[in-house]
């Protein structure tokens, strides 16, 4: 298979006879076509946690797909931070030992699996960059979303208790 770049005119010329005798020789038939520019940016999907999901556990992975219907995802182009902290970096992945990479270039799985659970009650942030393999490249829009971890339930938030004993009174 051949690989053609984006925007390229393709020149096609078909020739064919079959093995009779006296071979019957079919027209030459010959067409063009360009194929079309990549101008489709990256972009992910499949959050877990989800966007704006709540009472997470603090003890939870991060688990988002970065995917692209075209040229590709560029592996070396992604970064994740994860609560202000650069957790990958395809352009050095051996250097964060607590995140994998899984898939292709059309669909990237990215993993966290933080070396600490997180706070309760805490916001957590997590920022992705990323771009194909098009040329020029298309650049994902920065993605910026966030989840709350659990509350600490062995910290009553109210009193929860249930009575014990309970008296009647008639009148």
């Amino acid at each position: 298979p051949i690989n053609f770049k984006y925007g390229q005119q393709i020149d096609v010329t078909i020739t064919a006879q079959d093995f009779a005798v006296i071979p019957n020789v079919m027209p030459t038939e010959s067409y063009s076509f360009t194929t079309m520019y990549d101008t489709k940016a990256p972009y992910t999907a499949e959050h877990d946690p989800a966007k704006n999901a709540t009472e997470v556990p603090i003890n939870c992975k991060i688990i988002v797909h970065i995917l692209d219907d075209e040229s590709g995802v560029d592996l070396s182009s992604i970064v994740m931070s994860v609560h202000g902290i650069q957790v990958y970096d395809g352009a050095s992945p051996e250097s964060y030992p607590y995140t994998t990479i899984s898939g292709d270039a059309s669909d990237y799985t990215i993993t966290y699996e933080p070396p600490n659970p997180f706070e309760y009650t805490q916001q957590i942030d997590v920022i992705i960059n990323a771009y194909d393999l098009a040329t020029p490249p298309n650049i994902m829009p920065m993605e910026i979303y966030h989840f709350t971890t659990e509350h600490d339930i062995s910290v009553g938030d109210s009193d929860t208790s249930i009575p014990t004993a309970y008296s009647l009174k008639q009148n």
